[in-house]
Order: structure tokens, then C-alpha cells, then sequence
């Protein structure tokens, strides 16, 4: 008899049991629209400054000409590496180029490869990279400096400090990496 009265409580729907349906399929609706939006976000991005190494500084009024450069040393670029699970999407930033040597020539960027800056030459402009990164990548964008004709009188080598500030996207906005640059 204990058995029948079990199976005939059980085998019937009752308030309780439908609120307690609801109540474990609520998490489990939630948790599943959820989901996209998390495997969508491009997760943990840094981004890294190559090392100093021997470069070469192309002359701001002749990029092109042959004997024009001088050398230096600085890195040659940054690394942008994406540990998440999706594109960047579009990279915009600033780099800037200092030196607290009012005698020293100007120094700007003249190219950063696969991106576009909003003044070739500057040592202030912004800068876009469409493309981004993927997901997965570590992705290195080169970067090549000029300089204005120093003085006659000069004397080298002088030195600047390099800052390339990031503004998107979320989570690489508000990253900096700051280094130096040497012009011989």
C-alpha cells in the first residue's frame, strides 16, 4: 500500500513540481543566451614593444633617397597578442616621440605596417589598424622613424622617448608601452 500511495503522488503534475521545474530551467535558459556573448569577446589582449636593436631613421624631406638615413637604435616595432576567443577588430591608438633636448632634430613616424597614421612624418598622431588581430595571434606591426635635417653644428647621438597609447579596443584601450629611441 505504501508503494501505491508513492507511484500515485508521483506519477501526477502538482504545483510544486512545475515551480520546481521552472525554477532549475530559469538558470539553464539564462545560462545558454548567455553563452555567445562571452565566447565573442576577444578576452585578455597585450601588447609588446620589440626590443632596442639597430634602425634606421629616413630623412622626413627625402624618404626615398638613397644615403639619406641615419642610423640608431630603438625597436622596430610592437607585438599585439590575442589570447582570446575572437577578433580585435579595429586597433586605434597614438604614438608620440619627445625628446627634452630642444637642439636634438625632430623625430616622427613615417610608416606602421598594415596600419594608417594620421599624419605620416609626426611625432604625434594617431594611428588606425583596421585588420586587428585574430583570435589566437600574436601579430607584429613594424614601424619605421624619421628625422628632420639636423643642424650643421650637431652633435650626436641624441635621445627621445617613444609612447604608444592604445584607445581600442576593450581591452587594450587604456595600455601604453613606452621606450626609446637613439638617433646617431
Amino acid at each position: 500500500m505504501l508503494n501505491e500511495e508513492i507511484e500515485s503522488k508521483e506519477s501526477g503534475f502538482s504545483r510544486r513540481r512545475v515551480v520546481k521545474g521552472v525554477a532549475w530551467s530559469v538558470p539553464v535558459i539564462v545560462t545558454a543566451v548567455a553563452s555567445p556573448a562571452a565566447a565573442a569577446s576577444p578576452g585578455q589582449v597585450d601588447p609588446l614593444l620589440d626590443p632596442n636593436t639597430a634602425i634606421k631613421f629616413v630623412l622626413s624631406t627625402k624618404p626615398g633617397s638613397p644615403g639619406q638615413a641615419r642610423n640608431g637604435l630603438g625597436p622596430k616595432g610592437f607585438y599585439i597578442h590575442n589570447s582570446g576567443g575572437a577578433p580585435t577588430g579595429a586597433i586605434s591608438g597614438r604614438i608620440t616621440v619627445t625628446s627634452s633636448d630642444s637642439s636634438a632634430p625632430r623625430v616622427g613616424v613615417q610608416i606602421l605596417s598594415e596600419g594608417v597614421l594620421d599624419q605620416i612624418g609626426a611625432s604625434d598622431t594617431g594611428f588606425t589598424i583596421a585588420g586587428g588581430v585574430g583570435a589566437g595571434v600574436n601579430k607584429f606591426f613594424s614601424l619605421t622613424f624619421n628625422h628632420t635635417e639636423p643642424p650643421r653644428n650637431w652633435v650626436g647621438p641624441k635621445s627621445f622617448e617613444l609612447a604608444i597609447s592604445f584607445t581600442s579596443p576593450v581591452g587594450l584601450d587604456k595600455r601604453f608601452l613606452g621606450g626609446a629611441l637613439e638617433l646617431r
